[in-house]
C-alpha cells in the first residue's frame, strides 16, 4: 500500500497537516494523471479539490487511500488504523441486494462499533440525510437515496479522516445545504475531510481549496486569498484565470524524465492484521446477501445438492441380487444344533463350523443357494448364474480341530481352509461380497474359538480367495461419492467466494470496504 504513516518524532515535524502529497507522479500507458503534483491538507479543515472531469481527482484520491500506487513520489497520513478514514467513492459502491438497515450494520460491524452506537448512529444519521425506510433494499432506491446512504456510511464510524469524491451530486439542494453544514461542523471538531465536487461555488465553504488541471494544482489556498490574487469576483472565474496562466507557460510542469519510477518506502505502514470483528462483518454480510440473492443461493448450494441427490440415486444402490454358491461336503442339512455355544474341540461330533458360517453369512446376503456338490456349483459360476461360489471340504471342522491340538499334516492344512471362488467380470460387486465373506468369516471363526476359550492372537484366519484384488468396496456409493464430496467440498467455498469477489470487484465496492482495512 503506497501510503506512510508518522511516528511521533515525524507527527511533530508534519505540524498541522493531515495528508501530504509529495512530487506525484501517475502514468496510465499514453495519459498522464498527475505529474509532479504536490498537496497539503490541513488538520481540522475542509479540503475542495476542484477540477474538470478527467484531470485526475479521483486517480489522485485512491493515490492517497493506497488503492492504487504511484510511479513516483509519496503520499503522508497522519493516522495509524484504517479505522480513522472513511471514504465514499464516486459511483454507490454498496450491496445492492442488502438493505439499508443491513448496509449498516454491516460496516459498523466493520468497525467494531457496539450495538447501541450502531443503532445511535443509524438514527442520527437518517435525521440528517433524510434516509429510506431502513427495510428498503438499496437496489430499489433513487440515484439520490443511493447516494445519501452512501455518504451516510462514510460518515458512519465518525472517522478522523474523510476523503469524500463527489458526494452532493444528484442530492436536492436543500439536503445539500445541510450536508454542508454538517461538513463544516466536523471540521470544528478537529475532522479532516477532502471533498471534491462539480459544483465550484459550493466549495466557497471550504477552507482550502485545490484546482487540479492537467495532472498537477494550479492553485491551493483558501478561496477568498485565490480570488483575491486572480482579482476574480467568484472561484469559478478564479479556475479560469488558473487555467489561462498554465496555458501560457508561466505554471512550471516538471518533466517526467526528472520522477524516479521507484518508491522508497523507509517508514512503517497502516497496519493490517486479521480481525475476528472484520471476520464477524463478512460473514454477516455474505449470509445477509445470500438470503436476499435467490438464485445467487440456489446456484451456490441447492443446485450441488440436487446434483449430488441425482447422482446417488442413479449410481448409489446397494448391491441387489448378488446370487452366492454354497457347496457344503462337511454336512448336507444344516441347524442351529450343530454349533450352538459348543467347542467344536471337546464336541466333535455334534459341532460343524461350517453351519454355524453359512448361517453368519445368510444374515448378510439372503441370496444362498445350495449346491449338493463342486461340480455342479462351478458350472453354475462359468454360467454366471452365481457370482461367487463358497466350498467346505468334508472334514473341514475335523482338520481344524487338528490343527489345534497337535501338529497338523498337509491333509490337515489342506482341508481345513473355505475356498472361495469369485467372478471376476465385475470388480466392485466382487469386492463386496469377498468383504463380506472375511467379515463373516473372521466374526464365526472368533466366535467358536471363544467357546474353546483359544486367544484370538494364537491363530490365523484358514481362508483362500480366489480372482479377487485387495480394494475393500462395501458399497457402489462409496466407489466414487468421497471424490465426490471432495469435489463439492472445493465447490462451495470456490463458487461462494470467487462470486462475491468479482461482484464486490466489477461494482467497485472492493475498493470501499478494502480501505475499511479487509
Amino acid at each position: 500500500m503506497p501510503v506512510e504513516v508518522f511516528n511521533n518524532l515525524e507527527n511533530m515535524m508534519m505540524g498541522d497537516k493531515t495528508i501530504i502529497v509529495r512530487d506525484a507522479y501517475k502514468r496510465y500507458s499514453d495519459i498522464i494523471s498527475m505529474r509532479g503534483l504536490n498537496m497539503s491538507v490541513p488538520m481540522g479543515s475542509i479540503y475542495g479539490l476542484l477540477g474538470p472531469s478527467g484531470c485526475g481527482k479521483t486517480t489522485l484520491l485512491n493515490c492517497i487511500l493506497g488503492q492504487t500506487s504511484l510511479d513516483s513520489g509519496k503520499v503522508y497520513l497522519k493516522t495509524q488504523h484504517f479505522s480513522e478514514i472513511s471514504y465514499m467513492p464516486q459511483n454507490i459502491t454498496l450491496h445492492q441486494n442488502l438493505t439499508v438497515y443491513q448496509t449498516f450494520i454491516f460496516y459498523g460491524k466493520l468497525y467494531g462499533m457496539y450495538k447501541e452506537n450502531i443503532e445511535k448512529r443509524i438514527s442520527e444519521l437518517d435525521h440528517l440525510l433524510k434516509l429510506p425506510l431502513l427495510s428498503m433494499q438499496i437496489k430499489n432506491l433513487s440515484g439520490g437515496e443511493q447516494r445519501r446512504l452512501s455518504f451516510g456510511v462514510a460518515l458512519f464510524h465518525d472517522p478522523n479522516i474523510m476523503i469524500l469524491d463527489e458526494p452532493t451530486v444528484g442530492i436536492d439542494p436543500v439536503i445539500r445545504q445541510s450536508i454542508w453544514d454538517y461538513l463544516v461542523k466536523l471540521s470544528l471538531e478537529g475532522k479532516t475531510i477532502v471533498i471534491t465536487t462539480h459544483y465550484v461555488e459550493e466549495a466557497i465553504r471550504a477552507n482550502v481549496v485545490g484546482f487540479m488541471r492537467n495532472g498537477i494544482l494550479v492553485g491551493e489556498d483558501s478561496p477568498s486569498t485565490l480570488i483575491l490574487k486572480q482579482n476574480a469576483s467568484n472561484l469559478e472565474e478564479t479556475f479560469l484565470s488558473l487555467c489561462c496562466i498554465q496555458e501560457s507557460g508561466e505554471l512550471s510542469n516538471l518533466p517526467k524524465e526528472d520522477y524516479s519510477p521507484i518508491l522508497p518506502f523507509s517508514m512503517k505502514r497502516l497496519k493490517t492484521k486479521f480481525s475476528w470483528r472484520r471476520f464477524q462483518a463478512l460473514t454477516y454480510k455474505n449470509a445477509a446477501l445470500l438470503y436476499k440473492d435467490h438464485t445467487f443461493l440456489i446456484f451456490t448450494f441447492i443446485l450441488p445438492l440436487v446434483q449430488t441427490f441425482v447422482y446417488n440415486l442413479c449410481v448409489g444402490h446397494s448391491i441387489q441380487n448378488a446370487n452366492l454358491g454354497i457347496v457344503n461336503d462337511e454336512i448336507k442339512n444344516c441347524s442351529t444344533d450343530h454349533y450352538r455355544q459348543k467347542c467344536f474341540i471337546n464336541e466333535l461330533n455334534n459341532t460343524k463350523l461350517s453351519c454355524m458360517f453359512i448361517d453368519h453369512l445368510r444374515k448378510h446376503n439372503g441370496f444362498l443357494i445350495d449346491y449338493p456338490n463342486l461340480k455342479s456349483g462351478n458350472y453354475a459360476l462359468t454360467s454366471s448364474y452365481i457370482w461367487g461360489l463358497i466350498y467346505f471340504p468334508s472334514n473341514y471342522t475335523l482338520a481344524l480341530k487338528n490343527r489345534f491340538s497337535q501338529i497338523p499334516n498337509r491333509y490337515d492344512i489342506d482341508s481345513s481352509f473355505v475356498q472361495i471362488t469369485l467372478d471376476s467380470t465385475n470388480y466392485i460387486i466382487k469386492s463386496k461380497i469377498k468383504d463380506d465373506t472375511i467379515s463373516t468369516f473372521k466374526k464365526t471363526f472368533k466366535e467358536a474359538t471363544g467357546y474353546c476359550n483359544i486367544s484370538e492372537k494364537s491363530y490365523s484366519y484358514p481362508l483362500s480367495i480366489q480372482n479377487i484384488g485387495n480394494v475393500k468396496v462395501t458399497e457402489f456409493i462409496h466407489s466414487a461419492s468421497p471424490g465426490f464430496l471432495v469435489l463439492l467440498a472445493f465447490y462451495f467455498p470456490m463458487i461462494l467466494s470467487t462470486g462475491l469477489l468479482l461482484s464486490e470487484k466489477d461494482e467497485g465496492i472492493m475498493s470501499r470496504i478494502m480501505v475499511a482495512g479487509i
